[in-house]
C-alpha cells in the first residue's frame, strides 16, 4: 500500500516554508500526518 505524506519544513531563510510531498515512509525530521 502507498501512503502519501506531506511535510512542511520551515527554514531559517526569511521564514520560508518548503513543502515536501513523497510516498511511503516520511523522513524522521518533523514528520506531520
Amino acid at each position: 500500500e502507498e501512503n502519501f505524506w506531506i511535510d512542511r519544513i520551515s527554514t531559517d531563510d526569511g521564514g520560508s516554508c518548503h513543502l515536501w510531498l513523497g510516498r511511503g515512509v516520511p523522513p524522521a525530521v518533523n514528520r506531520r500526518r
